[in-house]
């Protein structure tokens, strides 16, 4: 029946599409319609103002909004499309065309997912970053497309506001090498994992790790993804020095007395960590990558053969791009894996890329360099560049100086001034006297900035 009587709206409430509840999660360009229901000033109900009334445009009732028009747009019609991480929930907003104080609101958390060799870092559901007490819990997810084999995940934080306290495997990366690199510098936390004969695959969680805050901020936390490499339809695919998009975000960071919740936090971790490692087993598959796989990385593709040229001086590179990453693991995993199959011989290797596999100064190649070579890319160890003595002055019953120097080298190849601790064995036949030494001096890191 079609009355004269005017009538008003009374009511606004919002729903949202698409079984989203409190988090819109997906790849940047995700859209999801929003349900609005409408109640009238006589009583007149529409549960879904925008599909159930056709004969009367939207505009000419409602007007959208967004909090954050950046991280989650709504257009006219009432379509939310999600465009960008947001640190706290956005309100969704309906407001009468015609009476102004006539609102209907919901809050929703933008986060982004990771698509096709991205990376997200943060929360799953709920906004990107949540402080518990003192502490940010912080997971690092990869989606791989392809069969995982080795990654390399730079994360950048602001190490005035907050410290990296821990960090460890993911439940996602229980099969392989992993290696977390904190504090190294101070504002980056470096995530590398390590396996030829990986059969992951799909959105992985590879690392966790925890931030102690030292004061308030909205704290940028972006990541670069150094190394990815992939195996899809037998193919090798690398990707090397790529931003990250679902990972880069804003964390709303309060400084706060509490200290109690960063020893819950990683017991939590630990057990969920432990409990994934256990299911997954320890079994190695060296037949999972061919004979014909190796030969073709070690002698064509990263010409490790005896008559390869130095193409740099870059102290660990095996592939001769200029640069040591994971990669550069990788590719010593594989020569690790052809020694064992009989499918490379390290002699035959030239002289240089013996060199660069032997990282512990051994003349050989095993398990121990490649765990080396690990431990570098991470920034837990360096490179041995140069090693001299001075023992003119040394001879029975003298006090004269024996002088031992070293040069280290990160995986940069810069020299190592700092942050580095050096251990020397030196053996002498004892005497009447205690022997008499100095040690130089590494400067210590700064206390956290409040």
């Amino acid at each position: 029946e079609v009355t004269e009587v005017p009538v008003i709206v009374s009511s606004l409430t919002l729903k949202f599409a698409g079984g989203v509840s409190d988090t819109l999660s997906g790849v940047a360009g995700r859209t999801e319609g929003v349900r609005v229901r409408v109640r009238f000033s006589d009583g007149t109900e529409f549960t879904n103002m925008l599909t159930l009334v056709d004969w009367i445009p939207v505009g000419v009732l409602l007007a959208f909004s967004s909090s954050a028009p950046s991280a989650l747009s709504v257009s006219a019609a009432g379509v939310m499309t999600l465009l960008g991480n947001h640190y706290e929930q956005v309100a969704v907003t309906a407001t009468s065309v015609c009476d102004a104080e006539m609102t209907g609101s919901k809050s929703v958390a933008a986060n982004l997912s990771p698509a096709a060799g991205d990376v997200d870092v943060g929360n799953l559901l709920g906004v990107q970053f949540e402080q518990i007490g003192d502490t940010l819990m912080v997971r690092v997810r990869l989606n791989a497309n392809g069969l995982l084999k080795n990654f390399q995940i730079d994360v950048v934080i602001d190490d005035s506001v907050v410290r990296a306290a821990s960090c460890g495997r993911g439940a996602g990366w229980t099969d392989g090498e992993f290696q977390c690199g904190i504090n190294d510098p101070f504002e980056t936390v470096s995530v590398i994992g390590n396996n030829a004969n990986s059969a992951a695959t799909g959105v992985l969680e590879v690392a966790v790790f925890y931030l102690t805050v030292n004061a308030g901020a909205q704290m940028q936390i972006s990541a670069t993804l150094r190394e990815l490499v992939q195996f899809v339809d037998g193919v090798q695919v690398r990707v090397t020095e790529q931003a990250i998009v679902a990972g880069d975000g804003v964390a709303l960071v309060r400084e706060t007395s509490g200290r109690r919740r960063l020893a819950e936090l990683q017991v939590a971790h630990a057990r969920s960590s432990s409990a994934a490692l256990s299911r997954a087993g320890s079994a190695r598959r060296l037949e999972a990558v061919s004979s014909a796989t190796i030969v073709q990385n070690v002698y064509t593709d990263w010409v490790m053969a005896s008559d390869c040229d130095a193409k740099n001086d870059v102290l660990g590179d095996l592939d001769g791009d200029g640069l040591f990453t994971s990669y550069d693991v990788f590719a010593a995993s594989i020569v690790f894996n052809g020694i064992a199959l009989n499918a490379v011989s390290y002699e035959a290797l030239c002289p240089v890329i013996q060199l660069r596999l032997n990282a512990n100064l051994d003349a050989s190649f095993g398990m121990a360099d490649l765990r080396y070579l690990l431990l570098t890319a991470a920034r837990k160890l360096h490179f041995v560049s140069n090693v001299n003595t001075t023992a003119d002055a040394v001879v029975a019953g003298s006090t004269g100086e024996l002088g031992f120097f070293v040069t280290l080298r990160n995986s940069e190849g810069v020299a190592v001034t700092s942050q580095v601790g050096i251990r020397a064995e030196i053996s002498y036949l004892a005497s009447e006297s205690a022997a008499v030494y100095s040690v130089g001096s590494t400067p210590r890191a700064p206390p956290p900035r409040r």
